[in-house]
């Protein structure tokens, strides 16, 4: 793979989760991560409204500013996500690493 800084080096995708939903409860090491990526990648559901993972931590990012990548998934419980839309989700998150 070839960075778009042009090397064969990839980049590091980081996982980090909200816990019960308090920003206050994020461990300082999630916070600095999550203020020094340039791209926060989250799942979207399919009915408009924000991604819940994405409000918990939007005042944690309001300086880094960074850019947004939202994979949107059905909001419907009785819907799995397909296998399509994961391998889709994969390849455009692997495109900005």
């Amino acid at each position: 793979m070839t960075t778009s800084g042009g090397n064969n080096r990839p980049g590091s995708l980081y996982g980090i989760g909200v816990g019960p939903g308090d920003p206050e409860l994020l461990t300082i090491k999630a916070q600095r991560k999550l203020q020094s990526v340039p791209v926060i990648c989250f799942t979207q559901l399919d009915d408009g409204k924000e991604s819940y993972a994405l409000s918990v931590v939007r005042g944690i990012l309001e300086a880094a500013n960074p850019d947004f990548l939202a994979i949107t998934i059905p909001s419907d419980d009785d819907t799995p996500v397909s296998p399509q839309t994961w391998a889709d989700a994969a390849k455009e998150i692997a495109g900005h690493l």
